[in-house]
């Protein structure tokens, strides 16, 4: 039957996604369109919010890349001028 077969794509999108993504997923269709829940549904929500996730986390490291990157050019101006020092002093 057609709930049997919902169920067990529900059951392994918990697999999946894990049941707290799921459950989260299930509440939210539940309050946009609970006459019309599909385990498609349920999977769109699951996969958009993981994106989300990764979206946040993308950010979080490309800002910790550029202080990164700005730590180091630091760096390298400190170790220019200590360069030019030591230049001149053998001079």
């Amino acid at each position: 039957s057609k709930d049997a077969k919902t169920f067990l794509q529900v059951l392994e999108l918990i697999y999946e996604k894990g049941i707290n993504a799921v459950t989260e997923a299930l509440n939210e269709l539940e309050r946009f369109s609970p006459l019309d829940m599909s385990a498609d549904k349920v999977k769109v929500i699951c996969e958009y919010k993981q994106e989300k996730k990764n979206y946040i986390t993308e950010s979080y490291t490309d800002h910790l890349t550029e202080k990164s990157r700005n730590t180091l050019s630091v760096y390298d101006q400190l170790a220019a001028v200590q360069s030019e020092k030591l230049k001149k002093e053998a001079v």
